[in-house]
């Protein structure tokens, strides 16, 4: 509950759009116990299953070295790293940057490997971890931490969690393609060759989610729900999977699609596959199919995906020659 004045007075230096996320906490609050000890964590947060500790380190710096002094805080790091690891949680680590102007100066960062189960690490991936120079001397770096409210300011459970800038970093870890030419195999047979070629780059480990961009597969080649056939197809059963349809941008949007659901947390490898086929069919039939996804007045004047992006093309050489 903490002490109410204070808490009236941060409220109100909150800028207005804020003030809600207050009142968010206070329907749905933690229970922060202060656990200080020569190496134990200054505060433990509860709320429902969601529970963590939590570690405070302030400095006027944007730079915390762990080994500066003493070295008793890499000493407790390791404690902490120790502790929480034997009971399955995770400990944060909150650094609070005094003096700072112009927004929070809280960030957060994860100091222990994430848990292998429990909702809580949806929102562990999210965090930035505590650094490690190459001498193996911990560092807290205020500018690469994540501000408390866009990662915590959803919902009760961080499975929910989203908002701001807040982010998973993400990657691409492997690709692969098919031979260009015209191939006579089917639409599902090249996507699928393409897939096993990406997935060899990434070992064993699983695919949690499976992103599929196409436009035309279904009139080309009386394939539905690409998607389907190719989570089959690669054994990806168990995996969650979407398709994108952003005509000729359906790849792109694909792997954006992909790359926000990682970074959100919700998923950790996501396999993305941009697939069409169209060699099959004589070129004046693909012009025309191509041209059902233009604008009615575009097609009444006879325009084309070939023509409107020639068009595009010289108009973009014009102002940028």
């Amino acid at each position: 509950q903490g002490q109410p004045e204070a808490i009236r007075r941060f409220v109100r230096a909150l800028p207005p759009t804020d003030r809600p996320l207050v009142e968010r906490v206070e329907r749905e609050p933690f229970l922060v116990v202060r656990a200080a000890g020569s190496l134990g964590f200054d505060l433990v947060a509860l709320r429902r299953e969601f529970a963590f500790p939590l570690e405070v380190k302030s400095s006027r710096s944007e730079l915390i070295h762990f080994s500066a002094a003493s070295g008793r805080a890499t000493e407790q790091l390791r404690a902490h790293r120790a502790a929480v690891g034997r009971v399955g949680l995770v400990v944060l680590y909150a650094f609070r940057r005094i003096g700072h102007r112009g927004g929070d100066p809280w960030r957060l960062f994860g100091a222990a490997d994430p848990p292998e189960g429990g909702s809580i690490r949806y929102l562990y991936r999210r965090l930035p971890p505590v650094e490690t120079t190459r001498e193996g001397n911990a560092v807290l770096r205020w500018e690469h931490g994540i501000a408390p409210r866009p990662l915590l300011g959803h919902g009760p459970f961080p499975d929910r969690t989203t908002g701001g800038r807040a982010s998973m970093n993400c990657h691409v870890a492997a690709s692969g393609a098919t031979r260009f030419g015209r191939r006579s195999e089917g639409l599902v047979d090249l996507a699928a060759e393409a897939g096993r070629a990406a997935l060899e780059g990434v070992g064993r480990d699983p695919i949690d989610l499976l992103v599929v961009g196409h436009m035309l597969s279904a009139e080309g080649e009386g394939v539905s729900h690409l998607v389907a056939h190719l989570a089959e197809r690669l054994g990806l059963g168990p995996a969650a999977a979407w398709r994108v349809d952003a005509a000729s941008a359906s790849g792109a949007g694909a792997f954006h699609s992909a790359a926000l659901a990682v970074a959100s947390g919700r998923y950790e490898r996501a396999l993305v596959i941009g697939a069409e086929k169209m060699t099959h069919l004589p070129t004046p039939e693909v012009t025309r199919r191509l041209a059902t996804s233009l604008a009615p007045m575009e097609q009444a004047v006879g325009a084309t995906m070939p023509g409107l992006a020639a068009l595009v093309s010289h108009r973009y050489l014009e102002r940028y020659p």
